[in-house]
């Protein structure tokens, strides 16, 4: 059976809000990425295919990000 590998302990609790409209674009997806306020764990929710230009346009800088505030970072692998 094909499914998502998801090593994390808890579900995602920081929303990039880049599902919420077709046409997000990529400087409120990293405003909603990039919370002042980070939980204790942050697990971001991004979302993939069709029509993520604008996410992937977000990613450099939501990166930039947390690697200046964490220190672990993993993706969702398909098994």
């Amino acid at each position: 059976m094909t499914g998502w590998y998801y090593p994390l302990e808890e579900d995602w609790n920081v929303d990039s809000g880049d599902a919420l409209r077709k046409n997000a674009r990529a400087a409120d997806i990293v405003k909603e990425a990039t919370p002042a306020k980070l939980p204790r764990t942050p697990h971001v929710l991004l979302h993939g295919g069709e029509n993520r230009e604008q996410t992937v346009a977000a990613l450099p800088e939501i990166i930039r990000y947390y690697k200046a505030r964490t220190t672990v970072s993993r993706s969702l692998t398909r098994t």
